[in-house]
Formats: C-alpha cells, sequence, structure tokens
C-alpha cells in the first residue's frame, strides 16, 4: 500500500547503514508527525482506526517486501497514544 511506502521510507530515513546491528534499531515516532507524512490525519482521528487500517497492514508489508523485520509498541501520555516506537531488524 501507499502507506507501508510511505512508513518504509520514513524508517528508512532515520537508519544510516552503519546504525543498523543484529539486535536492531528503536525509533520513537509521534503519532501525529506519521498521521501527517500518511497524509491520513483528518481521516483516523482514532488511534485504534489507524492502528488496524494503516500501521498493522503496512508493518505487515514492511516485513514480507522490505529487508526489514518492523515491530511496535506504542506510548501514552494520559489516555491518548503520543508516540510509537518501532524496534527494526534486518532480515536474516
Amino acid at each position: 500500500s501507499i502507506y507501508s511506502l510511505r512508513i518504509y521510507e520514513i524508517i528508512n530515513s532515520h537508519i544510516g547503514p552503519d546504525k543498523l546491528t543484529e539486535d536492531g534499531v528503536t525509533l520513537l515516532i509521534k503519532v501525529d508527525d506519521l498521521k501527517e507524512s500518511c497524509n491520513c490525519e483528518d481521516k483516523y482521528k482514532e488511534f485504534s482506526n489507524f492502528r488496524m487500517r494503516i500501521l498493522d497492514n503496512a508493518v505487515r508489508e514492511i516485513n514480507e517486501f522490505y529487508q526489514y523485520t518492523v515491530s511496535y509498541t506504542y506510548l501514552k501520555e494520559g489516555r491518548k497514544v503520543k508516540f510509537l516506537e518501532f524496534l527494526v531488524k534486518p532480515k536474516n
């Protein structure tokens, strides 16, 4: 999808060729910044919808088609999800 490509580009821009180790790299990205980059900040206001329709599918596609294995957790401030913490590892 277009979203998986965009999220891949964002991850790739944060990882230099010398930064990625076997243990992986952790990236902290604001949810609002990610939504803005995907041009869907108005479409998916609720995080649960964004996660279900965009994020989970994009991570699955990145894991299937690109050179990284990606997983994520989310960090809340109060009741709102503010950050995504991506763990990016090279595929073996």
